[in-house]
């Protein structure tokens, strides 16, 4: 019976220094990506529109950078992210050459939510506002073109 019990804690113990290492690989930085960004660029609070939008996704853009970092889920610190995807990662190369471009570039993203819903992306929007390096959150609505 003694060593039932010893081999379960021996097993469980094992199980928690596991899940503990995965946890720390997924961890974020957040205090490195905050020096990425240039934090003085100020917030726009855009207006929610009246209109239908898809119920899993919000738009962002990001605060001016120089670096162009490829954030993940995580590092956003809201419980709802699911997956990153960059409208706009970078600056276009054929436009390198034009300073102005270049000046005033901001990453675009499009952030899927776990859980949809339109409480839901409305929920993230307002967390995403909070977020240091987050210029802007709107909904990704769905238009649709002529008749």
């Amino acid at each position: 019976m003694k060593r039932k019990i010893i081999g379960i804690m021996i097993v469980l113990s094992l199980l928690f220094s596991v899940f503990s290492f995965a946890g720390c690989e997924e961890e974020s930085n957040y205090e490195e990506i905050l020096k990425q960004f240039d934090l003085s660029d100020p917030k726009e609070y855009l207006e929610i529109l009246d209109e239908e939008f898809i119920l899993n996704r919000v738009n962002i853009g990001l605060k001016k950078t120089s670096s162009y970092p490829i954030l993940k889920p995580n590092d956003f610190k809201i419980p709802n992210v699911n997956r990153v995807e960059y409208i706009f990662e970078k600056p276009s190369e054929d436009r390198l050459d034009d300073e102005n471009y270049v000046k005033n570039f901001r990453q675009l993203a499009r952030i899927y939510l776990s859980k949809p819903g339109r409480n839901e992306v409305l929920k993230a929007i307002e967390q995403l506002e909070k977020v240091e390096f987050v210029r802007w959150a709107e909904p990704a609505y769905t238009f649709a073109i002529g008749h």
